[in-house]
């Protein structure tokens, strides 16, 4: 009897022992940069965070860890003011993903929300504080480049409009806003037929009172996306040019052809996608325009000289992280 009962504790207590290979696992030392140890488990976050493979996943991390070690020695820790002020920045662009006020998201909410390991607010400030020293040291080592006095040629400014016209010319178009009753839960579920149903009849509900006047109004009572509910005024989908094969391919060649031939203002009608149900505003209409050749040279001389600058910090920022691996020591096992 007393063997027995040994034997049950022994049980009960071994539920809770977590097993030394699936420890070993997760614990994994899978590279060291410097004098620290990177751990499967914090690779296997990262590619469950960003959605990336696992070696770029790795290679994240490795450059975030030599980029932090040079800011460490050479740029000035953030305040507790920049430390906040990028706390709100987080979370007023998670509030507008979802539809909420700043103020009315909860610390715990947000933290589950962005897949972060941090436990409290305390623990993400230290996350912030080294991504704020990491920009500070990207935005230190870019004052390299210094191409102020650099104008492109009038041979690189043809070219450049020859090889992208559309850039330099608008499409025909419209801008829209939109109310959308999804077919789809918060978690990316399709609703059954019931629901369905309930999303169909609260559209129709909406066709029958809508106005222009009132479209805001009801895009707030009604509307299921949370893109065009966070944008000004509430429901703005913004500019879309009907050859866009995304518009298309979202829409329809039929819901499109509606568009071209409709006027601004609401379209008093309802419109049954496989995803959802949508009713259309016309803010305006957009039509095809050719920037003047005057206007469209100063424009391609801004984006090469963009693209210029932005290839040269990469070329630098790329031939840093060359010589911190250098200066560090990476090691991957």
């Amino acid at each position: 009897m007393h063997l027995r009962f040994v034997i049950i504790i022994l049980c009960f207590f071994s539920l809770f022992i977590v097993h030394p290979e699936k420890l070993i696992l997760t614990n994994k030392k899978v590279a060291k940069v410097g004098d620290k140890y990177i751990i499967k488990s914090d690779v296997d976050s990262e590619v469950y965070k960003t959605n990336v493979t696992y070696d770029i996943a790795l290679r994240k991390i490795i450059n975030n860890e030599l980029l932090y070690m040079a800011a460490s020695i050479s740029v000035e820790e953030p305040n507790d003011k920049e430390i906040n002020s990028a706390l709100y920045d987080d979370k007023f662009y998670y509030a507008s993903m979802v539809g909420k006020d700043v103020n009315s998201v909860k610390d715990y909410e947000f933290l589950k929300a962005i897949n972060t390991s941090a436990q409290t607010i305390t623990d993400y400030k230290v996350t912030l504080r080294k991504r704020l020293m990491i920009n500070k040291y990207i935005e230190k080592i870019s004052e390299a480049v210094n191409l102020k006095s650099y104008y492109p040629s009038d041979e690189e400014i043809t070219k450049y409009i020859k090889e992208n016209p559309d850039l330099f010319s608008e499409k025909e178009g419209a801008e829209l806003s939109m109310i959308y009753f999804s077919f789809y839960d918060k978690n990316g579920v399709m609703i059954n037929d019931e629901n369905k149903k309930l999303k169909r009849d609260n559209s129709l509900l909406c066709i029958k009172d809508i106005t222009d006047d009132n479209f805001t109004q009801l895009a707030l009572k009604y509307s299921d996306d949370l893109i065009t509910l966070s944008a000004k005024p509430v429901g703005r989908l913004g500019k879309i040019y009907f050859d866009d094969p995304t518009i298309l391919n979202r829409f329809g060649s039929e819901i499109i052809k509606i568009f071209k031939d409709s006027g601004a203002g609401v379209l008093k009608r309802t419109f049954d996608t496989k995803d959802g149900i949508f009713i259309f505003k016309i803010d305006s209409k957009i039509k095809p325009y050719f920037y003047p050749e005057k206007d469209a040279r100063r424009m391609a001389s801004d984006y090469i000289k963009y693209n210029t600058i932005s290839e040269e910090k990469k070329k630098i920022y790329n031939e840093k992280l060359k010589e911190l691996e250098r200066k560090f020591g990476v090691e991957v096992y």
